[in-house]
């Protein structure tokens, strides 16, 4: 799914959404809590079958609620930049596992909310840093960062 498909003319709109379905928006923090669940659908959708939209709305619902209520009930920068973390990597046309597990009901929506940025990120990117790390542990213990440029050798090994 690429950061066009969540922004794409394919939208809420193109299926019949109403307002009513999800939260009123008729307070600022409604307001947010309205477009954070629309992008949350659009976000689910993504190159997935559009005809499960009630289903990915539920959920993107249940990811919102369970959002608000991790952040005490507020719109506070907390909940935005969580928000942020979990819609870049729904976004992500690299971690289209998530996503799957997520409507697979293999991920919980409370389970999402408090997921690190480490555990939402993609297979690939979890193996690359695990190798780094272990590159890391393995020249710390070497003399060999004393006297030469890790970064260096950082780029050309990985």
């Amino acid at each position: 799914m690429t950061e066009s498909s969540c922004n794409s003319s394919r939208s809420i709109k193109d299926l019949n959404f109403k307002k009513k379905d999800i939260v009123s928006p008729d307070s600022h923090t409604n307001k947010i809590r309205f477009m954070v669940q629309q992008r949350f659908i659009n976000g689910l959708i993504g190159k997935n079958d559009a005809n499960k939209y009630y289903k990915y709305k539920q959920i993107a619902k249940q990811i919102e609620d369970h959002l608000y209520k991790y952040c005490n009930h507020e719109t506070s920068e907390k909940y935005k930049q969580k928000y942020r973390d979990i819609i870049f990597n729904l976004c992500d046309s690299r971690n289209s596992s998530l996503n799957l597990r997520i409507l697979k009901e293999q991920i919980s929506p409370r389970r999402l909310i408090t997921m690190t940025f480490e555990e939402l990120a993609s297979d690939k990117l979890k193996i690359r840093r695990e190798k780094n790390r272990h590159w890391d542990i393995q020249a710390s213990r070497s003399d060999l960062h004393k006297n030469v440029n890790i970064s260096f050798f950082k780029k050309v090994f990985s």
